[in-house]
């Protein structure tokens, strides 16, 4: 049981993605990365059951080839992880999507 994310392009990417968390004050929802995704290749973010929404973002080394969504938050430019509302770094948009499996994989392709 895990959420995945598979590079489909000949680029290395690099990943955030969001998942509920209760202990997060004033929002429910925790933001994680950088994950680094080389080309071709696939990175487990979370295991557990991924049955659920889920927000991501994700954007080429140079920022040329961007996954985005129209839920905005703040993704620092260094690894992290933090609640929703914790500020600081450029605002983004997230893209969401569902799970009703209990193993995910979210493909990424040009």
């Amino acid at each position: 049981m895990a959420l995945t994310f598979k590079n489909d392009t000949s680029l290395t990417l690099w990943v955030a993605f969001a998942h509920v968390d209760r202990s997060c004050a004033g929002s429910v929802w925790r933001k994680v990365g950088w994950y680094q995704v080389g080309p071709r290749g696939t990175r487990t973010v979370r295991t557990g059951s991924t049955k659920g929404n889920f927000y991501f973002y994700a954007e080429d080394t140079n920022r040329n080839h961007i996954w985005s969504g129209d839920t905005y938050t703040t993704l620092p430019q260094h690894a992290f992880s933090r609640c929703w509302d914790e500020p600081d770094g450029r605002n983004l948009g997230m893209k969401v999507f569902t799970s009703t499996t209990d193993d995910f994989t979210m493909s990424l392709y040009i």
